[in-house]
C-alpha cells in the first residue's frame, strides 16, 4: 500500500484477539470499542492486538487500547500489542506503554 494511501480501516477477529487496520481515529472509536469488547467476550486467556496494518493511531485510538487492557487486567487477563512499529509504536512508548509491545520490529 502506498505511504500516501492509507488502509482502509478494518477489524479482523483472531484466535487470540484482533488485527486492526488502516487509521484509528475518534471516527473509529465507537466501532474499535464495540468490536474489542465482543472480542474480548468471545477469547479466554492473553488478548493480542494486532497493529501490523496501522498505518496511524491518535490519541483516542490509545485510549481504546488502555480501555482494553483496564477491562482485561479486571477479568485478571493479559493484553498484548503486536507489530507496531514506526509513528504506532512511538507513540505507545511515548505513553509510556512498553510493556503491551511483543518483541517485535521497532
Amino acid at each position: 500500500m502506498s505511504a500516501d494511501r492509507p488502509r482502509p480501516f478494518g477489524i479482523d477477529r483472531t484466535e487470540a484477539g484482533v488485527a486492526l487496520r488502516g487509521e484509528i481515529d475518534l471516527l473509529r472509536r465507537p466501532a474499535l470499542l464495540a468490536a474489542l469488547d465482543a472480542a474480548i467476550a468471545d477469547t479466554d486467556g492473553p488478548f493480542v492486538v494486532d497493529l501490523t496494518e496501522v498505518d496511524f493511531l491518535d490519541s483516542s485510538g490509545l485510549g481504546v487500547l488502555l480501555h482494553t487492557r483496564d477491562r482485561l487486567r479486571r477479568a485478571n487477563r493479559e493484553m498484548t500489542v503486536q507489530s507496531a512499529s514506526g509513528p504506532v509504536r512511538r507513540l505507545l512508548e511515548l505513553a509510556g506503554l512498553e510493556e503491551l509491545l511483543d518483541p517485535g520490529p521497532g
